[in-house]
């Protein structure tokens, strides 16, 4: 099954940076940079094509997606190349050489699968497992329904019902950001894996290849000027647990995941656009990029925009202020006009963003609250040991954020890392710390979710690691040279090289550190504890709410019912079973709304469904419906089985009254507490 797996995520790979990359060559990026970015620019492809597609009702597969995504990238690599090619735009690294810029990102992607082999797939009870979170669900279930359906339109994407039975099927759909689930689609088609295991290797994809070299991109701009401080990066940037490697374990948050992967390399792209040393047709092709690749968020998972805005909103400033120098004013005048020009900035992100506080399209992203998870103090001591959401201390890395963030102070270029992540972490205290009006304005972008916020923060810590890290570096080779001239005036060419080796023993020490060892305040390192979170999160043997002993009955239950509806239970995990095993259960998600727009049918069968052998309009309404069996995993246990949050028993009393017993249905598969059950009334 891993041989699946790792077909799988080569799949993935091809689908999100083939059409990108080409597309970006010919828009004038440098090979490295261009494959870097690539995803969300194929993210966005695949997204507009399935909305095009479906408004003029074809239906299509995989192939048809990749073949016209490949043919507009084309279009753009012919037009260019006509056109005259150029120089490439190139950054940190691959300034000086191309081979350099391979080579680092090259670190990049070779640290991130490291780290995602030994804490998230080494864990995996199989490549097949997958947490039974409330997400989940849906995420399953759109993979397939989209694969079922042949149609991809992020616009249709809330209806998981491509057979026209069950639950919602009668309702219209509307806009997600699935474009995530569109990819996931397109594997599975193309593999005929599990869609569970495609969900998995899409996740490890983005946590382990797609963030790295988005990293890559970012870092490269910010240190420019400094490759070896770049390379430096790929050390760092998967060293936070909070991003990506919890998102593995809490949701799931799949889109989220992809778009935060994506949009460090997006922003990159606007801050090399508000470079003055840019050219006009650089200018042209970062511009485009950014545009892409924002639509690409907005329908992957737009709160990522809203990050980058926060991450970049200190450089916007720094830029504005640098505009009066080039202003025919006066050396008296100028300084007026940089604070004018920065407030004037500043008034106009305030609008803007308030003015999307009270877009009537965000009310339900706003609705959404999350209680305080710290006491206020008690979060100042956590958020400064990147103990963002959970007790999961790095305090050799918050050391290394401090120091960056110390050094920016020194060094004022760098001055606007700082000013972002203090803004980011000051959003996320207030999620995890305060209720009110004011945590509603600044991050109900993010649902006022800390693990989301967290993710963020994690986004703006990285610069400050790198540069701690390199602070650390510089110290221990000062250290080093001083020693050495003891014993001469000025230093041999061993020295040198001992201070090299000397370098990349101090920073082999920090990566321990980082990734291995408990130290000071930590009970367990902070990768130990999000392993073990893992590993209980993906064990599929030992589960409350869906096992393998329920899965494998599922499967035989699916070769025994076929595509026919079946009746179920979603709270004892048969919500999972559409997109898990491809069982066409009525209900399809664990988040019905019961209180409006539910179909009388499913109203019926909810709360008389004991009656459907006794009771003629209990038995018209599973005739009405199509239901041809009925699902339970836990008879005679719904008192006694743990349910989900979204259970109440008083919105089950039919269902919960089913027994081998009841008139009206027949015993077809039996083992343990799990039945199907055939309608014969």
């Amino acid at each position: 099954m891993w041989s699946s797996f790792l077909i799988a995520v080569v799949v993935a790979v091809v689908l999100l940076y083939v059409p990108g990359s080409l597309a970006l060559r010919g828009a004038g990026l440098s090979a490295p940079l261009a494959v870097a970015c690539a995803p969300f620019v194929s993210m966005f492809l695949y997204a507009a094509i399935g909305i095009v597609l479906k408004a003029a009702g074809v239906v299509a597969s995989w192939v048809t997606l990749l073949a016209i995504a490949l043919v507009l990238a084309g279009v753009v690599y012919a037009l260019s190349r006509a056109r005259g090619g150029g120089e490439a735009l190139a950054l940190g690294p691959s300034r000086g050489s191309l081979r350099a810029g391979w080579l680092v990102l090259a670190c990049y992607v070779t640290v991130g699968v490291l780290v995602g082999l030994c804490c998230f797939l080494s864990v995996m009870d199989g490549p097949e497992s997958f947490p039974r979170q409330i997400d989940t669900v849906f995420h399953l279930a759109r993979i397939r329904a989209y694969a079922e359906s042949g149609t991809f339109s992020v616009l249709d994407a809330t209806n998981c019902f491509p057979d026209g039975m069950g639950y919602g099927a009668a309702l219209p759909g509307g806009f997600y950001p699935a474009a995530w689930h569109v990819v996931g689609a397109m594997v599975y088609q193309a593999t005929g894996f599990a869609v569970s295991l495609v969900l998995n290797a899409l996740d490890f994809a983005f946590a382990a290849i797609v963030f790295p070299a988005s990293m890559y991109v970012l870092l490269s701009y910010v240190f420019d000027d400094h490759p070896k401080v770049v390379a430096l990066g790929s050390l760092v940037t998967v060293a936070f647990v909070a991003f990506p490697w919890r998102l593995l374990t809490f949701g799931l948050l799949c889109s989220n995941l992809a778009s935060f992967a994506m949009a460090p390399a997006v922003a990159a792209c606007f801050a090399c656009l508000i470079d003055p040393m840019r050219g006009a047709r650089h200018r042209l092709a970062l511009l485009a990029a950014f545009a892409v690749g924002c639509c690409a968020l907005a329908v992957t998972q737009p709160n990522a925009i809203f990050t980058i805005a926060v991450l970049l909103w200190p450089l916007c400033a720094w830029r504005m202020a640098g505009l009066a120098d080039r202003l025919h004013v006066s050396d008296r005048a100028r300084p007026l006009a940089r604070v004018a020009l920065v407030a004037a900035f500043l008034a106009l992100a305030a609008v803007a963003w308030v003015a999307l506080y009270h877009a009537s399209f965000m009310s339900g992203v706003l609705s959404i609250d999350w209680w305080p998870v710290y006491g206020k103090g008690e979060a100042v001591t956590e958020l400064l040991l990147l103990a963002y959401r959970d007790p999961m201390r790095q305090v050799a890395l918050a050391i290394l954020v401090a120091a960056g963030g110390l050094y920016t102070l020194h060094e004022r270029r760098y001055l606007w890392l700082s000013l972002s992540y203090v803004s980011m972490l000051a959003i996320h205290f207030l999620v995890v710390a305060t209720d009110g009006r004011l945590k509603h304005l600044l991050a109900g972008f993010w649902y006022r979710d800390p693990f989301r916020t967290a993710s963020s923060c994690v986004i703006m810590a990285i610069p400050l690691a790198v540069l701690g890290l390199y602070v650390v570096c510089r110290a221990v080779t000062a250290v080093w040279t001083r020693v050495t001239r003891r014993r001469a005036a000025r230093v041999r060419p061993s020295a040198k090289g001992s201070s090299v080796v000397v370098s990349l023993v101090a920073v082999a020490a920090v990566c321990v550190l980082v990734y291995g060892v408990a130290l000071p305040g930590e009970d367990a390192s902070a990768f130990s504890l999000v392993t073990t979170t893992n590993a209980s999160e993906y064990d599929m043997e030992d589960n409350p709410y869906l096992d393998a002993t329920e899965l494998s009955f599922a499967e035989r239950c699916k070769a025994i019912v076929g595509d026919d509806l079946v009746y179920d239970f979603p709270e004892d995990g048969s919500a999972f079973l559409y997109g898990a095993v491809g069982l066409h259960t009525y209900y399809r998600s664990l988040n019905a709304d019961f209180d409006e727009g539910e179909p009388a049918a499913s109203k019926t069968l909810r709360l008389h469904l004991d009656e459907i052998g006794t009771n003629a309009d209990v038995t018209a309404a599973a005739h009405d419906a199509g239901v041809g069996y009925v699902l339970l995993l836990d008879v005679g246990e719904a008192d006694v089985e743990p349910h989900f949050l979204t259970y109440d028993a008083t919105e089950w009393v039919g269902v919960n009254a089913v027994g081998d017993d009841t008139p009206g249905l027949e015993v077809v598969l039996s083992e343990g507490d799990m039945r199907l059950y055939r309608v014969v009334a």
